[in-house]
This record gives C-alpha cells, sequence and structure tokens, in this order.
C-alpha cells in the first residue's frame, strides 16, 4: 500500500573474508562477485558465549554450489571444540552434502566446506545456532535473468546480469558481454561484445545517446568508437559513472579521469578506491564535478572535502545527484556519502557537509541522494538502509512502518531514488514528494534495476529460476 496519492499514470576469482560484528562487508564489485557477505550479527548471552560468522565465499553463481567455505566462531565459557553447530539455509538453498550440522574443532570453528551450500537466485540469510546462541549472515548473489522493459522490446535472453540508467539512456550487459542501449523510448541497439560486466561498469552519455562501457579496460563510446582520451591514456580502466554529459571513470590504478562532453578527457586524482559506489558525479549549477575516495578520505576535482571539525575519514561510498527546478538548492543537487562505521553525511549546496545518520549499511548500491521538482514542490536530500529500513535526511513524509522494511538496494535517477525489496517482488519509486510502489521480480545485486521516468514502471533483470 502507498503512503501517498496513485501515481497518476499506469503503472571474480573466489576467496575468502572476514565479517566483523555488526558490519557491512564489502565485495570486489568490479570483478562481478555472485555471493558476498553483507552483515554479520553475533549472538551473545550473559554467561559469555559468543557466536559469529567469520568467513563466507566471496564468489559463488546464483543456483550453484558454493565455492568458498562458510565459517562460524565459538567462544564458550565450557569447551569451545566439539560443540554441535546447526546451520539453516534460506528458502530455496539446499543442502549439497549433509542437512546442515557440523562440529567445532579445537579453535571453536565450525566450517561448511566449499561445495556444501547450493544457493539460490537472490540474497538469502544463513543462520547458525549453537549452545543456546543464534548468528546471521547475509550473503549475494548474483542471478542472470530477462531484461524487462515496460517501454520497449527489449533483447530476448535470460542471461542479462546489469542494467543502468544516465538521463532518459539505458545500458544493459550480458554474461557474455555483449553490450546493449537505447535512448528515452527508442529500441534497444547492440553496441558492442567483449564488455565488462561488474557492478558500476557502465553507463550512458546524455548528449551522445551512446553506451560508454569498458572493453579490456578500454572506455568505448557506443559502437565503434572511444571518448576524447588518447590511446595511451585510455588503458586499464575498472569503473566508470555519468551525469548527464558528464562522466568519471577510474583505472585499476586508482588513477581517476573526467570527461565533461565538450573537453577533452584529462586525469583528475591518483589513489582512489576503485569498488562500485567509490566514484560519483555532482551535476548542478553551484558545482558539477567528481567525487572519489583515497584512503578514506573523501575527495572532490578541487581536492579533499571539508567535512566537519576533521571529519574527512573513514568514508567507503559516495552517491550524488543532478540538480532540478530553478532555486538553490534543489537547482545544485546533493551529495551522500557514507564511513565504514555506517555515519552518514549529506552535502547541499546551502548547508554544506553535514552529519545526518548513523548505523547505515555500506554495501554497493545502498545509498543515495536526491533533488526534485514536482507539481511547484521541491526536495533535496539524501536516503541510506539501515537494517533494511529506508532512512531519508529530510522532514518529507516517509514510508509507514508497514511497508519500511527488508529494503535492500537503491538505484538513482536524475535526482530520483528507486529502492527495491530483498525479495524482489516490489520496488519503491521516491519521486519527490511522493513514493510509488510497483510490483517487480527484481535481482538483488547491484546494477539490477533502473528507472527514467515514463510511468513509473522499472526496468530490471529478473532473475532466472533455479
Amino acid at each position: 500500500m502507498n503512503d501517498s496519492p496513485p501515481d497518476p499514470a499506469p503503472g571474480a576469482p573466489s576467496s575468502a573474508f572476514s565479517l566483523r560484528r555488526r558490519t557491512v562487508l564489502q565485495a570486489a564489485a568490479w570483478s562481478v562477485p555472485a555471493i558476498a557477505a553483507m552483515t554479520a550479527t553475533p549472538a551473545y548471552a550473559a554467561s559469555g558465549e559468543r557466536l559469529s560468522f567469520t568467513q563466507v565465499p566471496a564468489s559463488t553463481t546464483a543456483c550453484q554450489a558454493t565455492s568458498g567455505a562458510v565459517v562460524v566462531h565459538l567462544d564458550s565459557s565450557s569447551s569451545n571444540a566439539g560443540q554441535l553447530v546447526q546451520f539453516t539455509l534460506p528458502s530455496g538453498w539446499t543442502w549439497a552434502n549433509g542437512s546442515g550440522s557440523y562440529v567445532t574443532d579445537s579453535n571453536g570453528d565450525a566450517t561448511v566446506p566449499a561445495g556444501d551450500i547450493v544457493v539460490g537466485n537472490r540474497v538469502g540469510t544463513i543462520t547458525a545456532s549453537a549452545a543456546g546462541q543464534v548468528a546471521a549472515a547475509d550473503v549475494e548473489v548474483l542471478a542472470a535473468g530477462t531484461l524487462v522493459d515496460a517501454y520497449s522490446s527489449a533483447p530476448s535472453g535470460t542471461d542479462f546480469l546489469r542494467v543502468y540508467v544516465n538521463g532518459t539512456g539505458l545500458v544493459a550487459a550480458r554474461q557474455n558481454g555483449d553490450i546493449w542501449a537505447r535512448k528515452s523510448t527508442g529500441g534497444w541497439a547492440l553496441q558492442g561484445s567483449g564488455g565488462a560486466t561488474g557492478a558500476g561498469q557502465m553507463t550512458t552519455i546524455e548528449n551522445a545517446a551512446r553506451a560508454l562501457w569498458i572493453q579490456s579496460g578500454v572506455l568505448t563510446l557506443g559502437t565503434n568508437g572511444q571518448p576524447d582520451i588518447s590511446s595511451s591514456d585510455n588503458v586499464d580502466f575498472v569503473g566508470v559513472i555519468a551525469l548527464g554529459s558528464y562522466a568519471v571513470a577510474v583505472k585499476s590504478n586508482g588513477d581517476v579521469w573526467r570527461g565533461d562532453g565538450t573537453n577533452p578527457w584529462s586525469q583528475v586524482g591518483t589513489g582512489a578506491s576503485t569498488d562500485a559506489s567509490q566514484i560519483a558525479v555532482l551535476s548542478g549549477q553551484a558545482r558539477t564535478t567528481g567525487f572519489w575516495i583515497v584512503g578514506g578520505v573523501l575527495w572532490s576535482e578541487v581536492g579533499p572535502e571539508s567535512i566537519g571539525s576533521g571529519q574527512n575519514t573513514g568514508f567507503v561510498r559516495v552517491y550524488a545527484s543532478s540538480g532540478a527546478g530553478s532555486a538553490s538548492p534543489y537547482r545544485d543537487g546533493a551529495v551522500c556519502a557514507i564511513t565504514s562505521s555506517g555515519d552518514v553525511w549529506k552535502w547541499t549546496s546551502t548547508a554544506g557537509w553535514e552529519q545526518v545518520g548513523s548505523g547505515a549499511q555500506t554495501d554497493v548500491e545502498q545509498g543515495g541522494a536526491f533533488a526534485r521538482t514536482f507539481n511547484g514542490t521541491s526536495n533535496v536530500g539524501v536516503m541510506w538502509l539501515s537494517g533494511g529500513v529506508l532512512q531519508k535526511s529530510d522532514e518529507r513524509p516517509a514510508l509507514s512502518s508497514q511497508n519500511n522494511s527488508d529494503f535492500h538496494r537503491l538505484a538513482n535517477w536524475n535526482g530520483s531514488v528507486t529502492i527495491s525489496k530483498r525479495d524482489g517482488q516490489q520496488v519503491y519509486i521516491y519521486n519527490s514528494p511522493y513514493f510509488y510502489s510497483r510490483s517487480t521480480d527484481v535481482g538483488t545485486s547491484p546494477g539490477q534495476m533502473a528507472w527514467n521516468g515514463g510511468s513509473g514502471a522499472p526496468i530490471y533483470v529478473k532473475p532466472a529460476s533455479c
């Protein structure tokens, strides 16, 4: 049920890594991880027992057996060794071996070997229980599927992985690296093959109405060209993002380049982090600039941002929006930056940087910024997720508590935000000042939903069934 008037229109290589207490872990988004731990919640007892997940696989294909081990650790007041740990899988996941019962070793670790779990086609939570305690780890699944487009006949096939939007342009990638794009309500056209398919590795350029994508480290524009950058410099790119005609791209060594649609591309930074959601573009009348993160410090094209009182530290994600309308600050857009501890900071042209929240989730595409004018009403701010609950920095009415739960992914579009539920069955579109809900069957990995206006129906990847 909506909280607002109804929409007027119808409607990488496998490896293991550690999990820290109540933190959100980051997957290597450029390498297209298929399953990555997002949150781990350890359990404690008054007597001192502690049960926690310490390791999950970094990469497993949807509907396939895990390619790495799952490990939980038990700290017990009696003995850590020889304790029975029972693992429980989410619906649609199965055991390839056994039924989920494992015993701790002398270090207190219970290990589910690689291959013992067959994952489903969406995000799920594995739980573990031992010594009267229960712990849980949220894990990601990347599933290929059908590209669903309510406005134009989408290319056929069940192997699409990503879809992104910039302005009215859309770009989509298949598992085999074929890159497709369309402009506004026009038809989809194949741009080329051999493209990178990770989160944040493709976009469109609004003034060119063509995809900007990466082919073997080379920025490629449309079907047969490259942007205005020398061949010697156009190497080793691993991520790209754009708003309008303004684009920012990052190389594997952390070099940051930008193109503004008019002048040749130029290098604007070094040492940047290279995960998805770690570069952004702000497009507004007050300033238009790229953002990136260097060792936890948030940078723009003029240098490190001035944030709080020496508080420009620990940042892991950044998102930005374009401006809207003719009045400040709405015309100037907004920026959302999130630290590894979950602190949320907002930039607007009138207030500068200010902390607006804490406890945010920090996985890829779990924050966003918005700046919209709708029927004479303007709104600017940022959004983020905290325990699956959508949080907003402004004072506009939020979703009811009944609807505001189990959110999992956010996607920006021209100052609006699209938010999906973790089961993929519902998407909310925030087009200021209202939320509109749409029934979907969307994938839950980064880069699997987009929206470019119209009647409000999102364009998305529908995961293939297992």
